[in-house]
């Protein structure tokens, strides 16, 4: 048998390309509906690890405050420790700087009659010429 050799005509020749245009249109469509559908995908599971971050996120700061508050705490704690210690040594002989006192209070409370302020003197030391303040401090800094 002998094929029989169809001429390109130019109507054969744009069948050829209304054919081919339909396939590529309808190969193009499916594409797009599979990176459409890919995209929603990759969306969802952004949205999720998004959400599921944030939700780690908050833990983690909420820990971080907890510890601040725990770190707070434990300077609070030594301060209020210093403040005792250096009492307790002063209310032994209630001597400073080589100076004998008559009178010795811890964590004074002094309202401004003039301005609205409140202030808290760790340590005072009263005799008859002579006021000593002391503000206790927990941490040792080299000075120049």
């Amino acid at each position: 048998m002998e094929e029989k050799e169809e001429k390109l005509t130019p109507e054969l020749i744009l069948k050829m390309f209304e054919k081919t245009d339909k396939i590529l249109t309808e190969k193009f469509a499916e594409t797009d509906k599979r990176i459409e559908k890919m995209f929603a995908e990759s969306k969802i599971e952004a949205d999720r690890r998004t959400a599921e971050s944030e939700k780690e996120w908050k833990e983690i700061r909420k820990q971080m405050k907890e510890v601040r508050k725990e770190i707070d705490g434990i300077g609070e704690s030594k301060g209020k420790m210093a403040e005792e210690m250096i009492y307790n040594a002063l209310d032994k002989d209630k001597t400073f700087a080589n100076v004998k006192f008559d009178y010795l209070r811890k964590n004074v409370q002094i309202q401004s009659e003039t301005y609205e302020t409140k202030t808290e003197l760790d340590i005072l030391l009263v005799n008859g010429d002579t006021i000593s303040i002391i503000e206790t401090k927990y941490k040792v800094e080299k000075m120049i």
